[in-house]
């Protein structure tokens, strides 16, 4: 498949070592808006194609697949241009800031005959399921609390007076749409829905998020998903049953899971696996490749899911 790229960030670097060991794609085009990061990408990776313009390579380059790697409030845009070329798209997460985006989004691809997917890693990760197989065993469940909170290489420079894209509203920026994803992406997937949804932010001048704790309340138990772009966290996620827990080192690399309860703790997982975007790409590929439409709507759900609590708890 012939593969396209847009953003020269680390995130692109890590997908692209991922893809190499996936061994699907064809490195045909990258796109940045600075050229010096492109040709450092293309040195790299062997892109023949070099754009600083993303609609010039929207309407010159022949492409199967397009990863997206811009800022957030780009991904809704960008997304649908390569879908109405009949491109199948790969975008980082929020791949939209809205669930009427990504309902539109579906609209457009289904239109184009393409499919698109959110790289929300852990989602994918082989992990996640044996994570939800685990914690069966100390139901019944009555609280959770999973966190993804780090200081941001951006936040001194903000303090600075200087306005980077990660703390800008018009950029999608926030603790909530870099991190808090994660976690709810987490809780969502091993519960479900809630009944209800309850929040509180710490918000910066720039009107975004600086950090914010999300409540999710099942009935029956409660989940707390906290995030955080100025600060750092060094606890373990913990899901609680009556007399055990289970314990997940962090909710992205899902490498550690321990059991513990008053008479000690066992580990149930220690894996740390390399290049795990390997698994989102595995799966899109089966996606395009068998025209799986049923996966497709499966993925989609869960973003769609994270969507609506997002917006039940964003600041107007």
């Amino acid at each position: 498949m012939k593969l396209g790229v847009i953003g020269t960030s680390w995130i692109s670097d890590s997908f692209l070592e991922s893809a190499k060991i996936v061994n699907k794609f064809d490195f045909v085009a990258v796109a940045s808006p600075r050229m010096e990061s492109v040709e450092k990408f293309q040195k790299k990776y062997g892109f023949k194609e070099t754009y600083t313009d993303v609609s010039l390579m929207a309407e010159k380059s022949k492409l199967d697949v397009v990863y997206i790697a811009t800022p957030n409030s780009f991904h809704y845009e960008q997304t649908k241009l390569f879908l109405n070329k009949k491109v199948n798209v790969i975008c980082e997460k929020p791949i939209t800031l809205s669930r009427s985006e990504l309902i539109d989004l579906k609209e457009t691809a289904l239109l184009n005959g393409v499919f698109f997917i959110e790289a929300m890693r852990s989602l994918h990760h082989p992990n996640l399921k044996k994570l939800k197989e685990f914690i069966v065993d100390i139901k019944p469940f009555r609280h959770a609390s999973f966190q993804f909170m780090r200081y941001s290489s951006k936040y001194d420079a903000y303090k600075n007076g200087e306005k980077p894209k990660v703390f800008l509203k018009e950029f999608g920026g926030g603790a909530v749409n870099d991190l808090g994803v994660y976690t709810l992406t987490t809780a969502l997937y091993l519960f479900g829905k809630p009944l209800k949804v309850t929040s509180d932010s710490v918000i910066l001048d720039t009107l975004v998020d600086a950090s914010t704790v999300i409540t999710l309340n099942y009935g029956t138990f409660l989940v707390t998903c906290s995030s955080s772009k100025v600060s750092n966290s060094y606890l373990m996620n913990e899901i609680q049953g009556e007399k055990e827990s289970i314990l997940l080192n962090h909710v992205t690399h899902l490498d550690k899971i321990i059991k513990v309860n008053d008479e000690g703790s066992c580990t149930l997982l220690d894996d740390r696996i390399d290049h795990d975007m390997q698994y989102e790409i595995k799966d899109f590929i089966s996606i395009i490749e068998n025209k799986d439409i049923q996966m497709f709507e499966e993925y989609l759900t869960y973003t769609l899911d994270v969507l609506e609590v997002i917006e039940k708890t964003r600041i107007k």
